[in-house]
C-alpha cells in the first residue's frame, strides 16, 4: 500500500477527533458560564452577614458610628469562616458605618 492510500485512511480520524476536542472545549466553557455567576450571590449573601454583624456589635457595645471595627470584633457575631467563592478578600472597616467590601469587581451590597 503506498503512502497516499495510507495518509487518507488518517483523515475521518482526524476529523472524528477535531470534533470531539470542539465539543468538549464548548462543554467545558458552557459548564464555567454557569458556574461563575452562582458564586457573585453566595459573595454578596457573606457581605450582608458581615455587615449585620458590624450593626449588632456596634448595638452590644454601645459603639457610635465613627468607632473603629476589626474582624476579631465581629467574628463571634458570624458563622465561621467568611469566605468569597472566587477568592476575593474582605475588607472591614474601618468605622462602624462603612459597608463592607470584596476585593472581586461587581461583588457590591445593593444600596
Amino acid at each position: 500500500m503506498n503512502k497516499a492510500k495510507r495518509n487518507f485512511r488518517n483523515v475521518p480520524w482526524l476529523i472524528l477527533v477535531s470534533v470531539l476536542v470542539c465539543t468538549v472545549s464548548i462543554a467545558i466553557h458552557s459548564l464555567l458560564k454557569v458556574h461563575i455567576p452562582v458564586q457573585r450571590p453566595s459573595c454578596i449573601n457573606n457581605l450582608r452577614q458581615m455587615d449585620c454583624a458590624i450593626q449588632q456589635w456596634a448595638l452590644d457595645n454601645r459603639k457610635k458610628p465613627e468607632d473603629k471595627v476589626t474582624l476579631s470584633d465581629i467574628t463571634p457575631y458570624l458563622k465561621g469562616q467568611m469566605t468569597c467563592p472566587q477568592r476575593g478578600f474582605y475588607k472591614i472597616g474601618p468605622t462602624v458605618t462603612n459597608v463592607t467590601t470584596c476585593s472581586i469587581k461587581g461583588h457590591v451590597l445593593p444600596p
